[in-house]
């Protein structure tokens, strides 16, 4: 079975818009491998045809299996069976066990939501109960999730990403029609620097004129959007986040 965190999950979540989930297991795989999260083996599949909501729920049969072969050759192996790859273990040293998860939310959209999920740990205690050794370790784990956010975010075919401790990313369908719930909204958004709204207007130029406080541009790839930090008691920029969901609802 896949090793499984405990308590609370940090999250990283992403949307994809590919033709085909296979190449994106086996890119994120890699881009995980590099910032030393080692794949371990465990994987959980169903059958291709298969729907897998946001909540990793499949109409078909879950099978988990342990393999020692490399997660691309285990993948050619199920797509052999007519299976695809919906979840698969990773570990990183100091991070812990952590799970890759990869979902279609609508049949046949040619959207994907990735998620990476791992322990919060000292994150999930409220900032003023942290101790001294809480608070800096605490710290390590929140730069270590704004490094996999950018990683993530500037992957290929992303079209938004965010993070945060028991949050999730919404859909295109959940931004659009405004079914989301606020206390799960992630802390940090990731935006693609290109991502350009209906006036042609790059993520930049349009979140910058808004909630200037909130926007970093990490490099030429991402740009990120911060409207809380669990690291602060600051309350959350609401403002930034409506902003930032108002130019989402324009592009997608």
């Amino acid at each position: 079975m896949i090793e499984q965190y405990e308590g609370e999950a940090m999250t990283v979540g992403a949307l994809f818009h590919r033709d085909f989930q296979k190449s994106l297991l086996v890119d994120m795989a890699d881009a995980l491998e590099s910032m030393s999260c080692h794949y371990t083996g465990h994987v959980v599949s169903t059958q291709r045809s298969a729907q897998v909501d946001r909540w990793g729920q499949s109409t078909g049969t879950i099978r988990e299996e342990y393999s020692q072969e490399p997660l691309k050759e285990l993948q050619s192996k199920l797509g052999e069976r007519e299976e695809k790859i919906i979840r698969a273990g990773f570990k990183h040293r100091k991070a812990g066990p952590m799970i890759l998860s990869i979902r279609e939310p609508s049949t046949n959209s040619g959207y994907f939501l990735v998620d990476l999920a791992f322990a919060s740990d000292e994150l999930g205690i409220p900032v003023e109960a942290r101790k001294k050794e809480d608070r800096s370790s605490a710290k390590w784990r929140w730069r270590f999730t704004l490094k996999l956010l950018d990683l993530i975010c500037g992957a290929p075919d992303c079209l938004y990403a965010g993070a945060g401790n028991e949050v999730d990313v919404p859909t295109p369908e959940e931004i659009t029609t405004n079914k989301m719930m606020r206390q799960s909204l992630p802390a940090v958004w990731g935006l693609p620097s290109s991502l350009c709204d209906s006036r042609g207007r790059v993520t930049e130029d349009v979140l910058s004129s808004g909630c200037p406080a909130a926007v970093e541009q990490w490099n030429d790839h991402v740009t990120a959007i911060k409207v809380w930090s669990p690291l602060s008691v600051v309350p959350a920029d609401h403002n930034a986040e409506a902003i930032v969901l108002g130019f989402l609802g324009t592009v997608l």
